[in-house]
């Protein structure tokens, strides 16, 4: 089925990245997570448009902004903007992205938090999980 079809986008030669995807599908399925397919932009529109008094809202992808077309990262931008510009300190919104800056750089988490709209780059990461160097631990080495 899908977890098959998943796996297949794996090269044979990566036995590492292919373990770590049999261990997530399978903490999915013993947690019961959620799986579901859905346009992008109507699935933002319907998580981020209801409020959650007492909870943090997290939307978090990765590896995904190159495979969007520009007026869809446009219009998800904008929507995840507009969610931020209601959030609350009752019902923040964070945005956790681990996205490639441009073709030339590794892929950065950055994380965009509202009320305030505070962004920051947390790391520079590899694309499959391998590993992350965390930005804040080198500036914390650099100002010793």
């Amino acid at each position: 089925g899908a977890a098959t079809r998943l796996a297949s986008c794996i090269w044979p030669d990566q036995r590492e990245r292919l373990e770590r995807l049999r261990a997530a599908i399978t903490l999915a399925l013993e947690l019961r997570v959620p799986v579901e397919r859905a346009d992008a932009l109507a699935w933002v529109d319907r998580e981020l448009g209801v409020a959650r008094p007492g909870q943090a809202t997290v939307l978090y992808h990765s590896i995904v902004w190159q495979y969007l077309p520009p007026a869809i990262r446009d219009a998800l931008r904008s929507r995840i903007a507009a969610a931020g510009a209601q959030a609350t300190h009752d019902a923040p919104l964070a945005w956790l992205a681990l996205e490639l800056p441009d073709a030339s750089s590794l892929p950065q988490l950055t994380l965009t938090q509202w009320p305030g709209g505070e962004h920051r780059v947390l790391a520079d990461a590899h694309a499959h999980g391998l590993f992350a160097t965390w930005l804040a631990a080198q500036q914390a080495e650099a100002e010793r």
